[in-house]
């Protein structure tokens, strides 16, 4: 190789190292230019992801807290008028409780075996004689807490027997009422009728500030249970 040749290949080699640093030092520049640009934008953004974080948390924290304030308050509640009263005591109560309950249901059964029905469907029946111009299936579905199926099967079943109809609501023509029949009206007056009858003498044994107590307690029983079930629902979804 003579000089001539020499030189121009030091020459060339010389501005590729000055070239290849030259891309180096601009891919560093625009490295920490990116980075710069992206700690400008979460620094922006930071005080709204701060937020939706804080808001999950406390979302998530509530959820837990009511269903351990509910819990408190259960142990709290066991504080009554002065007395305090352990969970044993509680359950006590609770038993001969859940006894009376279950003594009452079971008379409406053993009446409604009587005639060869169930107590479910007693209770419809209770219902649409309780109330001439019928009532909404969604309705009855609701105050027995009953699924669809169930109360269209037995109103499918006093239809066929020809005890029940169905009638346009007068209010909203498009929703339809269950309604019992003449000949409806006239077996549920053999069923039904003493029965309510029986209910209402009970009721009347009692003095009025008795019934007036038995109402209220049971009001603020059916609220508290309402408040413990839906805790537990609650939780459920965490």
């Amino acid at each position: 190789m003579v000089n001539g040749d020499i030189e121009k290949a030091t020459l060339s080699g010389n501005v590729s190292v000055e070239l290849l640093r030259n891309v180096g030092l601009c891919a560093q520049l625009a490295e920490k230019q990116a980075m710069k640009n992206l700690y400008v934008v979460l620094n922006d953004m930071a005080p709204l992801l701060l937020w939706v974080l804080s808001f999950l948390i406390m979302a998530r924290l509530t959820m837990l807290g009511d269903y351990c304030t509910i819990k408190s308050d259960i142990r709290q509640s066991y504080i009554i008028r002065g007395a305090h009263m352990d969970q044993q005591v509680v359950l006590q109560y609770l038993q001969e409780y859940r006894h009376l309950r279950d003594t009452q249901f079971a008379l409406f059964d053993r009446h409604a075996r009587s005639f060869g029905l169930t107590t479910k469907e007693e209770f419809v029946l209770y219902m649409l004689w309780e109330s001439p111009v019928g009532q909404r299936q969604a309705d009855i579905c609701a105050r027995l807490s009953a699924t669809k199926q169930t109360i269209s099967s037995i109103t499918k079943k006093l239809w066929q027997q020809g005890y029940a109809e169905m009638a346009e609501d007068s209010h909203d023509r498009r929703r339809k009422l269950v309604r019992l029949t003449a000949k409806g009206r006239a077996y549920a007056q053999q069923v039904i009728a003493p029965a309510a009858q029986a209910e209402i003498d009970a009721m009347a044994a009692l003095s009025p500030a008795e019934m007036a107590e038995l109402t209220r307690l049971t009001r603020l029983f059916s609220k508290q249970m309402t408040r413990t079930f839906d805790a537990l629902q609650s939780a459920k979804k965490i």
